[in-house]
């Protein structure tokens, strides 16, 4: 009588894991999903946290100007800016971060922190 019950236990306990389970997979795929639809609905507000981020750490690499907010962009193909002496190092994903003032350029790779290149821009307005 004692193993009938302590198997309907073990059955019981196995269902309420089951349940608390599933409940939190449906838990943590709607957090996802609620960051997905924001991040779609606002791109720049993910932009901005990636410009903070980066920003950040290049700050605690190199001196950079403080009066100003850069322009950053990420390399998505470095095959095509290789041939150019500034990006001779470059790998997707690295980060261009340029201000404009300053006429200062930098190119930061964020999986190993570390400057790749920095260097003095003359910017010419586009005369499109």
């Amino acid at each position: 009588m004692l193993e009938v019950s302590g198997g309907l236990r073990d059955s019981k306990n196995k269902k309420i894991l089951i349940i608390v389970g599933a409940v939190l997979l449906v838990a943590v795929a709607g957090y996802f999903f609620w960051q997905y639809l924001v991040a779609k609905s606002d791109p720049t507000a993910a932009n901005k946290e990636t410009v903070t981020r980066v920003t950040d750490q290049v700050k605690a690499i190199l001196q950079v100007p403080s009066d100003e907010e850069p322009q950053v962009a990420t390399v998505t193909n470095a095959d095509k800016l290789k041939d150019q002496p500034f990006f001779a190092g470059v790998q997707k994903d690295d980060y261009l971060i340029v201000y404009q003032k300053a006429k200062l350029a930098i190119l930061y790779r964020e999986k190993d922190r570390k400057l790749i290149n920095v260097d003095h821009v003359e910017l010419t307005p586009n005369q499109n």
